[in-house]
């Protein structure tokens, strides 16, 4: 059984290989090679070694039948820069990073994971709560399905690729589904 549970320091080297599998799954097409091949194991393990060392951002993970994590999310206050850019305006938390794997798609784990994060921000006092996605990104449908409101678009990174991103979110965090997994 599929279970969503917050993250420990000991799930950094899972994360990471969740996080290095969906961008090899999701980004190439979408991204330089360049940006998709500094992706790499090591960098993000130490990325979620000090993400979950420092216990600012909130975590969480699912894990899936054979006790493996298949996915997760992080987020929490929106940050002064989201990647050299300014917050997005008129809302208090932010979805910093959230994949599950490709072959987990369309069992409910990722709807749970930002549930289980909405209802987290929610008890901590945040109102609304904005994210970005690579606008050729199929999960653009995945946060639109789940009542996600488009913001605005913008330029991705010079070195990033050519194509967009956009910011979606949810004016207020009641609406985000928790959702039940499957």
């Amino acid at each position: 059984m599929t279970a969503i549970r917050a993250a420990t320091a000991a799930d950094a080297l899972a994360i990471a290989a969740v996080h290095v599998a969906s961008w090899d799954e999701t980004y190439h097409g979408l991204l330089s090679e360049a940006v998709i091949a500094e992706n790499t194991e090591e960098r993000r393990r130490a990325l979620w070694e000090r993400v979950l060392r420092d216990g600012t951002r909130e975590v969480f993970v699912a894990v899936g039948d054979d006790g493996e994590v298949v996915g997760f999310i992080c987020g929490g206050a929106m940050p002064a820069v989201i990647r050299g850019r300014a917050p997005i305006a008129g809302y208090d938390a932010y979805v910093d990073a959230l994949y599950v794997l490709a072959a987990e798609h369309g069992r409910g784990r990722g709807r749970a994971l930002l549930g289980a994060l909405a209802l987290r921000l929610r008890e901590r006092g945040f109102r609304a709560l904005g994210l970005h996605v690579v606008a050729a990104n199929p999960a653009v449908r995945f946060y639109e399905h789940l009542g996600a409101r488009f913001i605005h678009a913008e330029a991705l990174a010079a070195h990033a690729g050519d194509g967009g991103q956009s910011a979606y979110g949810w004016s207020d965090l009641r609406n985000v589904p928790t959702g039940t997994l499957q």
